[in-house]
């Protein structure tokens, strides 16, 4: 936001702190399976978890992710994170087990908790709400899942959200005094945290969006051979169809309702050999240059195209 504001010294600044703590979480959290905490001077004791294996140990590179800014730590170490999460904190069920302060889930509920200590170092007292599941937690680590291929372990995740909230009351339960089978539960009812529900969409199609650039693209993780999903824009909303063979992939984005404003679209391919693209905004072919960085094209149209309802804009890659 500071180079969009042409402040290069804030800009310089907070690359600065980014840089530093990229280097610094990555050489002394990392324990070998997933990131541990450090805790500050001075500190809450109930705020710190220290040796634990934290959920929510990648809610940066979650969030990076979706923003298209790459991995804050090394990729290797990203997922061995989240298998070590999957590992350590997911439980088929919870019986025999107690829920303090408060109790989310059903005895015979899975879910996932928010810290566990594998290697010992619990403290005492121990972190406030460890020993708790949220949903909201839930759908941001199958997100971050997701960006990193573990397709099954982020299925798993919700699929045991969803049987949680399966339309049967849920009486007995903290925070949701009623049984509504509907109430995703956390602090308060209906809680907003549930709202990263939102991101397993992104991940899944691997929207990229900067509206005032002009900029969109799509990396799908899900079903890459085969995709069809919702994509919401800036100022508009539609559907995005990729299909993938072995010398062709077409990605058709189909805008439903508002309008798009496009300088450039982005794509994953697999381009051994290199690839051919020939670009069709609603149905007539328009001049585009392409660039390929790794396994992605980039298009750049020469001015912004505009789309809008009922407009499509359609890519075919041929391999060479």
């Amino acid at each position: 936001m500071a180079m969009i504001m042409n402040d290069r010294t804030s800009a310089v600044a907070w690359r600065t702190i980014r840089e530093l703590g990229m280097k610094n979480q990555n050489d002394r959290l990392w324990n070998g399976e997933y990131y541990i905490q450090l805790p500050g001077v001075p500190s809450r004791i109930d705020y710190n978890y220290n040796k634990g294996c934290h959920s929510d140990q990648l809610l940066g590179q979650w969030w990076a992710h979706m923003l298209n800014l790459g991995y804050l730590y090394p990729c290797e170490r990203v997922l061995q994170s989240l298998r070590s999460v999957m590992r350590y904190n997911f439980k088929g069920n919870f019986k025999g087990f107690k829920q303090h302060p408060r109790r989310y889930v059903m005895d015979d509920d899975g879910g996932l908790l928010m810290c566990s200590w594998p290697k010992n170092g619990r403290p005492d007292p121990f972190i406030i709400y460890a020993d708790e599941v949220w949903t909201g937690i839930e759908y941001a680590v199958a997100g971050a899942m997701i960006y990193e291929d573990l397709l099954d372990d982020a299925r798993t995740i919700v699929k045991t959200v969803r049987a949680r909230y399966n339309g049967c009351r849920r009486d007995g339960l903290n925070s949701g005094p009623g049984g509504n089978p509907f109430n995703e539960l956390e602090c308060g009812k209906f809680y907003a945290r549930a709202m990263s529900s939102w991101g397993l969409l992104i991940a899944s199609q691997g929207l990229i969006l900067d509206g005032p650039t002009g900029l969109m693209g799509f990396k799908p993780a899900w079903q890459p051979e085969n995709h069809r999903s919702f994509f919401s824009a800036s100022e508009g909303w539609g559907i995005f169809i990729q299909n993938r063979s072995k010398n062709r992939q077409v990605d058709r984005i189909e805008l439903r309702h508002g309008r798009l404003r496009l300088r450039q679209l982005v794509f994953s391919v697999s381009n051994e050999g290199g690839v051919v693209a020939t670009v069709k905004v609603n149905g007539k072919t328009v001049e585009a240059k392409s660039r390929i960085s790794g396994n992605e094209v980039w298009i750049c149209f020469d001015q912004t195209v505009e789309v809008p309802v009922g407009g499509t804009v359609e890519v075919e890659f041929r391999k060479k």
